[in-house]
């Protein structure tokens, strides 16, 4: 098993590198993985998400990324 460290940049890297990929905002991903808009606003203020909100957003990712193609950015 691997593991891979996560802090807040490394998280918001992932999100922005998805987000680019398939031409979605960060509110976008934030409402559909969480019905929450302000999310990734709170995060920009140095807000602590817990644990389980970062899950569903990862996870949102995974689904997403299995059932869509990516837009080749």
């Amino acid at each position: 098993m691997i593991v891979k460290p996560i802090s807040a940049q490394s998280f918001r890297k992932d999100v922005d590198d998805f987000c680019k990929r398939h031409k979605l905002s960060r509110r976008d991903v934030g409402v559909q993985a969480l019905n929450d808009s302000a999310f990734f606003l709170r995060l920009q203020k140095e807000k602590s998400p817990t644990l389980a909100r970062v899950e569903r957003v990862y996870d949102f990712m995974i689904e997403y990324e299995r059932t869509h193609p990516a837009d080749g950015v």
